[in-house]
This record gives structure tokens, C-alpha cells and sequence, in this order.
């Protein structure tokens, strides 16, 4: 699971990443032998090793968030920036709502939902051609 976490960047390069530089903010894992006085909070960017762990929190917050099932990114969503909400559309939804659903985060329009970090069922996952 490390490995496919590591090397996963994105839908549109799903084995283009590396361990060095792989942590997603949005897709947080559990670091089980981190020695925290070694740690340097200005370099975060190390993916997981062999003995880390996916946990409840790599996909969902532990208390509010603005999609169901208290998830990190919108589930339903097919594509994140197209199909996620809220949207412009949603009643009550302002701009800085839909800008801000994603923490600042910005992914490409072809992004599918984050479950691909770990999983990386994007490879063959697009819809059937015409």
C-alpha cells in the first residue's frame, strides 16, 4: 500500500510520484515508528514507509466537513473540481464556499476522488468511449 501511495501524484500521473515528496495533506496516513524528535515540521513531504498505516482519518475528518460521511473530498464526486460540492448551484452556496471546499488544495480537471491514492482504480476506471 506504501508503494502505490508513493508513487501515485495524480489521475493524470498515477506512477509518477516518490516517497520523498508523495504526503497528500488530504490523504493523511498513520506513521507508526516516527521518531518525533527527529521529525522537522518544515519538511512534511515523506510519503508512507512499509510499516505505516491507512487509518479512518486518511479519508474521513474526525469531526465536521462539508461532504457526507464526514469525508476529506467529496466521494460522490466522479471528477473533485467539476462534480464536487458545494457548488455556485447549491442552495446557500457562496463563492468562497465552493473555492474553499478543498482547503486550498488544487487538482487538475481531470482529478477523480482521492480514494486513488491508495488504490489507483483510476487506471481503467475511465467512462466507456463512444
Amino acid at each position: 500500500m506504501a508503494d502505490v501511495y508513493n508513487a501515485y501524484l495524480s489521475s493524470d500521473d498515477p506512477l509518477g510520484g516518490n516517497q520523498t515528496t508523495s504526503y497528500a495533506g488530504l490523504v493523511p496516513f498513520e506513521a507508526v515508528d516516527v521518531d518525533l524528535t527527529l521529525a522537522d515540521p518544515l519538511n512534511a513531504t515523506a510519503g508512507p514507509t512499509a510499516g505505516d498505516r491507512v487509518m479512518c482519518l486518511s479519508c474521513h475528518r474526525s469531526h465536521a466537513s462539508p461532504f457526507a460521511d464526514i469525508g476529506r473530498w467529496d466521494f460522490l464526486a466522479t471528477f473533485l473540481n467539476a462534480d464536487s460540492h458545494p457548488q455556485l448551484t447549491d442552495g446557500g452556496a457562496t463563492a468562497t464556499d465552493v473555492a474553499n471546499r478543498y482547503y486550498q488544495y488544487t487538482f487538475s480537471n481531470a482529478q477523480r476522488s482521492l480514494c486513488n491514492k491508495c488504490h489507483v482504480k483510476d487506471l481503467g476506471d475511465a467512462p466507456p468511449g463512444p
